[in-house]
């Protein structure tokens, strides 16, 4: 019968959510640049955890053929009876036990030429039981007994049991973050292996073309943003720049009202260079990344991570290098 153990295993981001993470590999100078701008490292990670059911179904479909249909109601009647009786004697409480309406329809005599008439030859009478319940053991027992219903001349057919597991929602989800740390280790520890500087790790809520994932990833090694949008900015990021902009010498003798509203858009501007979906794409500034990917897919999350040493001296030019490959 049924296992009642499942391994449930999520290869990386793909499966679990639909998920892309993409590695952009972008190296130390400008040749080994050349070399690998069409290169595209995707990396899954994966995560697996054994459960255990805590819950099980059992359906029992059972019927008879009567020449009178009163008589195949009687028949379904006691069958039922016989049916709740073995439930009961194996351990099933009454009120775990449901048993659907009943059916019927009619059965026409064959004419000579394998028409059918408008004869009724018999009633088909026809009903199921279902069985629910925590104690997930019973079911396994009582299935190798069921001929013990066929025995007492119970036209019957059982389906499989099913097996849940009430938390398995909860489990995806501690397993997708499970598999996205997984993926990052593992981008990470490739890119730690070649001569790449700079790399970008990127989710997206769907599968999105290459191309496409590839120009976002180069995007945010060039542009370097914080956040992949305005609701991911902390508060109080926000106000400390008001504060920052409120206390600059050129707005000192501004009324009140003109202050803020001069800071107000200060502080929109610079946070929009710091989102990742309202900066102008590297490529074509006349375009953001938000229009860039607009029905597309969408971006959960981003991480650019620098390798190296001494790299620090050369991000200020990073974004010059990437357009000098861009224009040719």
């Amino acid at each position: 019968m049924q296992i009642k153990d499942y391994q449930i295993v999520i290869l990386g981001l793909l499966i679990a959510l639909g998920s892309v993470c993409s590695t952009w590999i972008l190296s130390k100078s400008v040749v080994e640049f050349q070399k690998l701008q069409n290169q595209t490292i995707r990396v899954t990670g994966s995560a697996s955890q054994k459960v255990t059911s805590d819950s099980a179904s059992w359906t029992i479909n059972f019927r008879t053929k009567q020449p009178l249909l009163k008589d195949g109601y009687a028949k379904l009647n006691s069958d039922a009876k016989l049916i709740k009786e073995f439930l009961i004697v194996n351990g099933i409480e009454e009120n775990d036990i449901s048993f659907s309406s009943i059916n019927s329809y009619e059965n026409y005599k064959r004419l000579p030429n394998g028409h059918t008439s408008n004869d009724v030859d018999t009633y088909t009478v026809y009903q199921s039981v279902t069985v629910k319940s925590n104690d997930i053991n019973k079911f396994t027992e009582m299935s190798k007994k069921v001929d013990e219903l066929v025995n007492k001349d119970i036209n019957l057919n059982a389906e499989r049991i099913q097996y849940f597991v009430s938390n398995l929602d909860d489990i995806k989800i501690q397993m997708v973050g499970e598999a996205s740390k997984n993926a990052k280790l593992r981008a990470e520890s490739m890119v730690s292996g070649t001569n790449g500087k700079i790399g970008v790790m990127l989710e997206v809520a769907t599968e999105a073309d290459e191309t496409l994932t590839k120009d976002v990833c180069l995007h945010i090694a060039s542009n370097a943003p914080e956040f992949v949008s305005r609701e991911e900015i902390p508060a109080s990021v926000i106000e400390e720049e008001k504060r920052i902009e409120m206390g600059k010498e050129d707005l000192a003798n501004k009324p009140e009202q003109i202050r803020e509203k001069i800071v107000e858009g200060r502080v929109n501007k610079l946070m929009a260079q710091r989102c990742l979906l309202e900066q102008p794409f590297v490529k074509n500034p006349d375009l953001t990344v938000a229009q860039l990917i607009e029905g597309k897919t969408t971006i959960v999350k981003f991480d650019r991570y620098v390798l190296g040493e001494g790299l620090e001296k050369r991000q200020d030019n990073f974004a010059e290098e990437v357009m000098s490959q861009i224009k040719g």
